[in-house]
């Protein structure tokens, strides 16, 4: 899982999706002082308050937008120069 790659490297808050669900993941992440925060599935009793976990979803959305968007622009950059080689 690519997410053990940053072990050693980082420390405190990440924020993953519904892929990270693993209670050994949860527990390495404990040990090695990451706070690995995850959305839960519907059927998932979530013990988290409200406000944290809307907040986490906010920043979440946010980050997913800006990586979605700067994806379209490296595709846009290759597909012109692509159309001037050609």
């Amino acid at each position: 899982m690519v997410v053990r790659d940053w072990f050693g490297l980082i420390t405190g808050l990440l924020i993953g999706d519904k892929g990270f669900i693993s209670k050994d993941l949860d527990e390495e992440c404990d040990d090695l002082a990451i706070d690995l925060q995850i959305p839960l599935k519907r059927n998932m009793p979530d013990l988290r308050p409200r406000k944290a976990v809307s907040r986490l979803m906010r920043a979440r959305r946010r980050i997913e937008t800006t990586i979605g968007r700067l994806a379209r622009k490296i595709l846009a950059y290759n597909m012109s120069l692509s159309f001037k080689q050609s």
